[in-house]
C-alpha cells in the first residue's frame, strides 16, 4: 500500500504549480524550480524564493545569512498568525473545551514529555535547534547535504 503524501507547491519566481512528495516535518529542501530554475527552499509546506546567485556563488556566510533571512521572515509571519489566534481565545472558550473533555490539563499546560510533534506546518524548538546547529552549517558539504536533505 502506497502511503506517500503528496503536497502542492508553487514556485515563488514563476508561479508554476506542481506536486511533490511531502518531506518529513521540519525538513528543509533547497533546489531549483524545474520550470524556471529559480532557487527555492521548501519549508513547512511552502516554497520560498531564494537568490540564486547568493546560493550558488556566495560565501558560506552569505548563504547562511540569506537562508536565515528568508526562513526568519517566513517564521515571523507564522508566529504573528499564531499569536493572533491565541489572542482571540477567551477563558470561556478554553473552559468550554475543558468541559467537553476535548483537552485535559496536560494539553492545556503542556509538558515536554507529552509533546509528540507540533501541529502540521509548525516546527518545534528542538527541530529549529537541530537545523541551525547541524543541518544548516553542512549545507555546502555535498555528503552532509545528501545525508540531511536527501
Amino acid at each position: 500500500m502506497d502511503q506517500r503524501v503528496m503536497m502542492e507547491v508553487e514556485c515563488p519566481h514563476c508561479f508554476a504549480k506542481g506536486q511533490m512528495q511531502a518531506p518529513p516535518p521540519g525538513a528543509v529542501i533547497i533546489g531549483p524550480c524545474p520550470r524556471c530554475s529559480g532557487m527555492v527552499v521548501i519549508f513547512c509546506g511552502r516554497a520560498l524564493a531564494l537568490d540564486k546567485d547568493t546560493m550558488l556563488d556566495g560565501t558560506n556566510e552569505d548563504k547562511q545569512t540569506h537562508l536565515m533571512s528568508v526562513l526568519g521572515e517566513f517564521l515571523e509571519e507564522r508566529v504573528q498568525q499564531i499569536v493572533g489566534m491565541i489572542s482571540s481565545v477567551t477563558d470561556e472558550d478554553l473552559q468550554q473545551l475543558i468541559d467537553q473533555e476535548v483537552i485535559d490539563q496536560t494539553d492545556v499546560m503542556g509538558t515536554d514529555d507529552d509533546i509528540e510533534s507540533p501541529e502540521p506546518g509548525l516546527i518545534s524548538d528542538d527541530e529549529m535547534s537541530k537545523f541551525l546547529d547541524y543541518e544548516l552549517p553542512g549545507i555546502d558539504d555535498h555528503a552532509s547535504f545528501r545525508e540531511n536533505f536527501g
